[in-house]
């Protein structure tokens, strides 16, 4: 009579489990004008959570939280910009800050992986930073907060030059061969089957 061993778990034994294949990496190397289009954005997402801690460190809260709170009438009705409404801005703001800093990152990561549709998204937001630093210009904002005004004016510009290096003929001859190389692998890796 055949014995029963209760140390090996039937699963094991019943299924017969397929090998995952790997995760798809690119063994090309990587264009200086694409390192160099990463390091940008890395530098840009650094200053621009540095000039979030020293605008911070450097602010009293408790001046600037009364220097905005006021009231206002908008069509006949008195609004009022309250304490807890001028904290609440000052969050959102941080919060925007760091999540755009962090998506940054992640982009620019995936300039390095060959991955086409971070050029064309960094090459959307840039286009929207120069519209917005030109309309800036053209309404004389620049007198309040000069110092950081020119900074960020300055790292637009920068970014936006990188982004002119990720569709120079190496960066796009580049994300063409990873894109071929990643179908590749998963028409290998994954193949169809066919009835």
């Amino acid at each position: 009579m055949p014995r029963f061993d209760p140390s090996a778990p039937l699963s094991r034994s019943l299924v017969v489990q397929a090998p995952v294949p790997a995760r798809f990496r690119s063994s090309r190397p990587v264009p200086p004008t694409v390192r160099v289009a990463f390091w940008v954005a890395i530098a840009d997402s650094a200053i621009s959570v540095v000039l979030l801690v020293v605008r911070w460190a450097t602010t009293d809260l408790h001046d600037y939280v009364t220097s905005r709170v006021h009231s206002f009438v908008h069509n006949g009705h008195t609004v009022e910009v309250t304490p807890a409404i001028v904290i609440g801005t000052i969050v959102l703001t941080i919060a925007i800050v760091l999540i755009g800093a962090a998506v940054h990152v992640i982009v620019a990561l995936a300039f390095l992986r060959g991955s086409g549709w971070a050029r064309i998204v960094v090459s959307l937001l840039a286009a929207v930073w120069l519209v917005g630093m030109v309309g800036e210009l053209g309404g004389m904002v620049a007198a309040v907060g000069a110092v950081q005004t020119v900074i960020t004016d300055v790292a637009t510009v920068v970014v936006a030059a990188s982004v002119v290096l990720l569709w120079l003929p190496d960066a796009n001859r580049y994300f063409r061969d990873v894109t071929a190389d990643r179908k590749h692998f998963r028409a290998t890796s994954f193949p169809v089957k066919r009835a």
